[in-house]
């Protein structure tokens, strides 16, 4: 079924030749203590398409995270009052995808985080302070087969332990609200 829907937006979008407009919302962050001291996210929006947007992460002094380690991205629409998973859910190892520039994590979600003005994509094992500096984020470069309405997007960062049960290490939260001409409300 997910895939007669994304096949039905595609068509739509391509056959109306749509625009779709991103507008920034809020982002918020959330921590566990156990590996994570300090974290914070900002983000602001400088029109309806660009923000600016910085991160740090300050782990746990004398704390090495290493694999495995997984990360999880997961889109979430707003249905009437509550966010739910909608068609994207996609999960990698962590390390991995640090180590392999050519990775599909890297290049769809790091593409346009400079080496220089982050540490976020230095390999693994994760310590001290991870950042992002201030950075402009774009989101003209986002095809336009989204729907229209409120979205969030998770990004999870979580440790395997032992008994393969996974512990959440962070996870931050972006809203945002989609606005288009020629795509259908879901």
């Amino acid at each position: 079924m997910k895939y007669l829907v994304l096949f039905f937006i595609l068509h739509l979008s391509q056959s109306e030749k749509s625009e779709i407009n991103v507008v920034l919302k809020h982002c918020t962050c959330f921590k566990n203590d156990k590996y994570v001291e300090k974290m914070t996210s900002k983000r602001k929006p400088i029109n309806r398409t660009t923000s600016i947007t910085s991160m740090d992460i300050y782990f746990r002094p004398a704390l090495e995270l290493d694999a495995p380690l997984h990360v999880e991205f997961i889109a979430n629409k707003k249905f009437t009052t509550q966010y739910r998973p909608f068609m994207v859910n996609l999960k990698y190892e962590l390390c991995a995808a640090l180590k392999f520039k050519n990775h599909p994590l890297y290049k769809i979600v790091f593409d346009n985080v400079n080496r220089t003005e982050s540490n976020m994509l230095d390999p693994c094992p994760l310590k001290g302070h991870r950042f992002v500096k201030p950075y402009y984020t774009s989101y003209t470069k986002l095809p336009p087969l989204l729907p229209v309405g409120m979205w969030r997007t998770d990004v999870k960062v979580t440790k395997e332990l032992d008994n393969r049960i996974e512990e959440e290490v962070f996870r931050f939260h972006d809203y945002y609200e989609v606005t288009a001409k020629g795509i259908i409300e879901f």
